[in-house]
């Protein structure tokens, strides 16, 4: 579906999965990173990666998502494999980072307070010495995986439930089947092209909101966007 976007959001896909691999060999270690529950936002800044190689914001973040899982042989990319290419592992991670997303919409204060009891009953995480911590993630990850439990006990289509129920719990409205088909349609409907940069996300998303969501603004410019690249 890459014929669909404009030409400026092909070159910044490009520039992402080529990023994605320099990244493999510059930082392996964001993997580990990612594991243990840094964000892409905060890979970002903690290696310095759009003062490093010239880049936005969106571009990093999309670089490191290639980074982890891969790219495929097209927009003239040489195909490469993911830094964690198990893709079950990597669902997982995502569900858990989403968790994390969703503690932090609390205030300053909740989580202040929900931290400091953890810590003060030595409960969770905090039962753990660091060291523990690591070993604790990494076999737990790999039993799991090998034993066919928790996470790694769902089917694909389970997986995908969880992950909407996550999206759901988030206050994130997931995309059906036929919003997406409708969107897609629409990325190829003169009445909504910007010229020659291509499909106008702001027309799409307004149109999106008014056959599917009461004219409420649930999709933007950037969902629409994301979406796109998603299936690219």
């Amino acid at each position: 579906m890459t014929a669909t976007l404009g030409i400026s959001q092909l070159r910044a896909i490009k520039r992402a999965a080529r990023l994605g691999r320099t990244l493999q060999t510059d930082f392996p270690e964001i993997a580990q990173d990612y594991r243990e529950g840094l964000s892409k936002p905060k890979i970002v800044k903690k290696y310095s990666l759009k003062e490093k190689y010239g880049v936005g914001e969106n571009i990093a973040q999309n670089a490191i998502a290639f980074a982890l899982r891969g790219h495929g042989n097209n927009l003239g990319v040489k195909a490469y494999q993911g830094l964690i290419p198990d893709r079950a592992e990597l669902a997982r991670l995502g569900l858990e980072h989403q968790v994390d997303a969703m503690a932090n919409a609390l205030t300053k204060e909740e989580r202040k307070k929900n931290g400091e009891n953890l810590y003060n009953q030595r409960l969770g995480i905090h039962a753990l010495t660091h060291k523990e911590r690591i070993i604790n993630s990494t076999a737990g990850g790999k039993a799991s995986r090998d034993s066919k439990s928790g996470f790694h006990a769902f089917t694909h289509k389970q997986k995908l439930e969880q992950q909407r129920d996550a999206m759901i719990a988030s206050g994130k409205t997931p995309w059906t089947t036929k919003e997406k088909n409708r969107t897609l349609k629409l990325t190829k409907h003169p009445d909504y092209q910007s010229g020659k940069r291509g499909p106008c996300y702001r027309k799409i998303a307004d149109q999106i909101n008014l056959e599917f969501h009461n004219n409420q603004g649930i999709r933007t410019r950037g969902s629409i966007n994301y979406l796109l690249f998603r299936i690219s």
